[in-house]
Parts: structure tokens; sequence; C-alpha cells
């Protein structure tokens, strides 16, 4: 069974706090009814989105980033989302693919503009995990 999992990550009273989005794949009234194959009981975690944001603004572009992201199929990967403190209103927003920086911007807290950058965030993710699964599929063929 292959799941992609959306983690959010929130810092509250000291604590960290797990916010696992798996949809309903496990039921723990009946099992594993719902999902691609109720039959497997096995789990892989082949997608992870992490939210290191700590603004609204972070908060806002991190769950439009989330919204326009689509699974790639075939490759598993590790999204970080993170927020770093900017003068005046704004921040500075970075997206990591396998720990590979692909995207940097200085992000304004004006929801037009959360909503494009979030856009061009998850073009610039889609695009990088696309060409290591097209490296991949050459590296096999040899």
């Amino acid at each position: 069974m292959w799941i992609t999992m959306r983690i959010r990550k929130k810092i509250k009273s000291g604590f960290l706090i797990l916010f696992f989005a798996l949809g309903v794949l496990y039921d723990p009234v009946t099992g594993w009814t719902q999902g691609p194959d109720a039959s497997d009981k096995g789990l892989e975690i082949t997608g992870l989105v992490l939210n290191e944001t700590k603004t609204k603004g972070g908060n806002d572009f991190f769950d439009a980033f989330n919204s326009y992201f689509q699974q790639v199929e075939g490759l598993s990967y590790s999204i970080t989302v993170s927020e770093l403190p900017s003068r005046g209103r704004g921040s500075v927003v970075s997206v990591s693919v396998n720990d590979t920086l692909v995207y940097q911007n200085f992000l304004n807290p004006q929801a037009e503009v959360i909503e494009e950058e979030a856009k061009r965030a998850t073009q610039f993710s889609i695009q990088f995990l696309l060409q290591n699964l097209n490296v991949q599929k050459e590296l096999e063929m040899y």
C-alpha cells in the first residue's frame, strides 16, 4: 500500500505535536478497509510534506502549497516548507525537496501574493521530482 503522508508540525507548550493526514485508510473498528488495496496490511510512506513555518503568512503559504501539490508516482520524497523572519511584516519562505533547496523567496503578507508564490513553489518542486524520476529511470536502463 502506497501512501502519501502530509505532516504538520506545531510547537505547543514545549511539546512537538504531529498531525498525520492519511485520509481514512485505517478504521480501528473494521481494520484496513479503505484505501487502494484493503487486503495489503503493509504501510509504506512514499511522500512526506513537513510544515516548519512560524507565522500566519507562512501557514497560509503551506496550506496553499499543500493544496496545489500532487503526488509524484514511483518516487519517494521528503518536502520541507520552512520560514525565517525578515524585516518589516514579511518573511523568507523556503521549500526543500530531499534536503535540496528548490525554492526560496521573500513572502509578502498579501493573500494573492501568497497564493501565487505557493503555485510557483509547487511547480518548482514537482519539476525537481520529475527530473529525479527521469534520472532514476535512465540509471535503471544501465
